[in-house]
């Protein structure tokens, strides 16, 4: 099996056991986005793992680095309970490119 794959499935288990969130039942109210919540540590570790099974030619995911995973671009934390309940691997342009033709 694709080893990005397996980190994959290996973060979405995680992300479900951790408190039994469901990520259907998330409102987009409680999810934090580069707000003052601290990641847990399991899912940063997780996080950083399933990072190294990825090709970033763009450098996009050059935030994913420090002790808080929940103010990492693509990474939306839940507010009250901190759990990651937000992955977002979106192509997009590297930031340069839409910056420098104004979007």
């Amino acid at each position: 099996m694709n080893t990005t794959f397996v980190l994959l499935l290996n973060l979405l288990y995680l992300l479900l056991i951790t408190e039994s969130i469901s990520l259907e039942a998330v409102p987009s109210n409680s999810i934090a986005v580069n707000a003052n919540v601290r990641c847990i540590e399991i899912e940063r570790v997780a996080l950083q793992k399933f990072r190294k099974g990825l090709k970033d030619p763009f450098s996009r995911l050059s935030s994913w680095v420090g002790q808080d995973c929940c103010n990492w671009e693509g990474i939306g934390c839940n507010n009250q309970t901190s759990n990651v309940v937000k992955l977002d691997l979106g192509r997009r342009a590297p930031k340069y490119i839409l910056e420098k033709n104004g979007w």
